[in-house]
């Protein structure tokens, strides 16, 4: 398994790039991407190698066009977009996609709700979230759609009570199958939903994946509480 590292990711002028490899793995690989091309990918390059140069040939390829649309069929603006592969996480909170728990390329649509990528030959998937929806898109599934309409968000509430009595301030979790995707060929995808109940022990659940699930109260212990 590897994972790709986006924070170490910069764009590159002329034709030339120069990386130092600074983690201490025993191989790293380089990924080239740019608009027109298909994406290339180096050799395994073994950390003992000294300094090596690396070409790359790219070979011209139609990337990928999509417009997100909300299920009202207007366009969706900003929206947040997670491209993972093999060995990438990406990690949904509250809905939306976590910007410090992500591991996979990022990107955004325009206020036109538009997006394009590169070309790419590995299986990908693709999460989307806005306010209004998501969408959840697999590459085996065939082409990504040039017109991709989001799921709009479910909603669950309640009361939380200890026996019959109200409990306020009590932070519940919901654990629901959404999107979640694991294992060794597939980017890893993670949710959680986390909420505080009311002084009334009333509680919404925002922006939740439609679908089976479960709610129950998150209780944490310190090493002194037997943790």
């Amino acid at each position: 398994r590897f994972n790709w590292i986006p924070g170490d990711s910069y764009g590159a002028s002329d034709g030339k790039y120069r990386i130092r490899l600074t983690h201490a793995y025993p191989a790293q690989l380089v990924r080239i991407e740019a608009d027109g091309y298909q994406v290339a990918i180096s050799r395994d390059i073994m950390t003992d190698e000294g300094e090596i140069d690396i070409d790359f040939e790219l070979h011209s390829a139609e990337g990928i066009v999509a417009m997100v649309l909300t299920a009202a069929g207007e366009p969706a603006a900003n929206v947040k977009i997670a491209l993972g592969v093999a060995g990438s996480q990406i990690s949904i909170k509250q809905g939306e996609i976590d910007d410090g728990q992500t591991y996979a390329t990022r990107l955004a649509s325009d206020a036109e709700g538009r997006f394009s990528i590169p070309a790419r030959t590995e299986t990908f998937q693709l999460v989307i979230t806005h306010p209004s929806g998501f969408a959840h898109l697999k590459s085996v599934n065939g082409p990504i759609p040039s017109r991709i309409t989001l799921t709009p968000w479910a909603r669950a509430e309640g009361t939380f009570r200890v026996g019959a009595k109200l409990a306020p301030n009590v932070v519940l979790s919901m654990f629901n199958e959404g999107i979640s995707s694991y294992g060794n060929d597939v980017p890893n995808i993670f949710t959680g939903h986390d909420v505080t109940t009311g002084k009334d022990g009333r509680f919404v659940f925002e922006r939740v994946f439609p679908g089976q699930g479960r709610i129950g109260r998150r209780i944490l212990l310190m090493v002194s509480e037997g943790a």
